[in-house]
């Protein structure tokens, strides 16, 4: 097998595997009245520490980050502070399995077709 083809292999399996580690993630509006959804961040129900998440306030500012703490008053996290208070609508990342599958079958099928290519060519034209 010729040095390009062992490369190409590699590569698509390498991008397979990051698929299937990383999983396929998306944002889940949390739908919710707004004195609703502070409580329920101040209670813990909505959001814990370490998930991705993108709020926005009622001056319309729109942050996105990695939470690290729930306090009383405020959501923490990348150095930036958000008031609970202050909140209007909150989306959280979560694990999409529907996509995970779909990355993972697409990315083995094309690691299948580019072996079987690879052998068909070494086999049908063993000279090139």
């Amino acid at each position: 097998m010729s040095v390009p083809a062992r490369l190409t292999i590699r590569i698509v399996c390498a991008v397979t595997l990051l698929a299937a580690i990383g999983g396929c993630t998306t944002l889940r509006p949390v739908d919710l009245e707004i004195a609703q959804l502070r409580e329920e961040i101040r209670v813990g129900n909505v959001v814990r520490p370490g998930e991705r998440i993108r709020v926005t306030t009622e001056s319309g500012d729109v942050r996105e980050f990695r939470l690290e703490a729930v306090h009383n008053d405020s959501l923490v996290g990348d150095g930036v502070t958000v008031p609970i208070g202050e909140i209007t609508a909150l989306e959280a990342r979560e694990h999409s399995a529907g996509k995970t599958a779909g990355a993972v079958f697409l990315g083995t099928s094309a690691v299948m077709w580019i072996l079987i290519s690879a052998l068909l060519s070494v086999m049908v034209l063993p000279g090139i």
